[in-house]
């Protein structure tokens, strides 16, 4: 074989791969809006299962706690829902859950539930060291080590407590550190109660806005 011979063989081989590839990115191309039509029914059905569709949060799935298994949001209908965003490295969190911890007992007599989520992403040991540290007895140890929950319910800020009604509906989001007493809680209570009766699905509460009431 000479070289003239080697080199047209080697040139109608990489003509023919070429020509193999062109298929197969057609036939690619083609399926493509059937592969993207399939991912978003499968994100529709994702959402029904984890995830938040603006009302309803559920987490089943990814929240666990010291037991450990998973924390169905599920068992608390029929109760007002305290979620409570933070971390080991938020004073202002650590805080705010010493507080709810010593009021524990006279809010689940309210039918209300404190549950704090931990999001520093090391695992539930972590959060009972930390409530060992703290003194903290009553509160459930829950954590979401993969950040699904910061995702699906759009936290941004340490602490974020989001209120859910007895529905498992979202009615209110506090933004940032609170004088935490009975008093206030009272008053959340209410503000729950009206955005029941005019299906205000949220109510925004920062920090800065909640200054100009205390």
């Amino acid at each position: 074989m000479n070289y003239y011979q080697f080199f047209r063989q080697f040139y109608n081989l990489i003509i023919t791969l070429f020509i193999t590839i062109a298929v197969m990115m057609r036939k690619f191309l083609l399926i493509l809006p059937i592969i993207a039509l399939l991912q978003s029914f499968a994100s529709m059905a994702n959402a029904q299962t984890e995830g938040y569709d603006g009302r309803h949060p559920v987490f089943n799935g990814y929240l666990t706690d010291d037991a450990p298994k998973p924390v169905n949001l599920h068992h608390y209908r029929d109760n007002i829902v305290f979620l409570v965003f933070w971390a080991t490295w938020c004073q202002r969190c650590v805080k705010q859950l010493k507080i709810m911890d010593s009021l524990y007992n006279a809010a689940e007599n309210k039918k209300i539930i404190f549950l704090p989520i931990n999001i520093d992403f090391r695992g539930v040991q972590l959060v009972q060291k930390a409530y060992e540290s703290y003194g903290i007895k009553n509160l459930r140890p829950v954590t979401d080590e993969f950040g699904k929950s910061v995702k699906y319910m759009n936290v941004s800020v340490l602490p974020t407590t989001i209120v859910l009604d007895e529905n498992g509906v979202t009615r209110k989001r506090i933004i940032g550190q609170r004088k935490w007493n009975i008093d206030y809680i009272n008053r959340i209570i209410l503000d729950v109660k009206e955005s029941q009766e005019t299906e205000q699905t949220q109510k925004i509460e920062t920090f800065k806005d909640n200054q100009l009431k205390q």
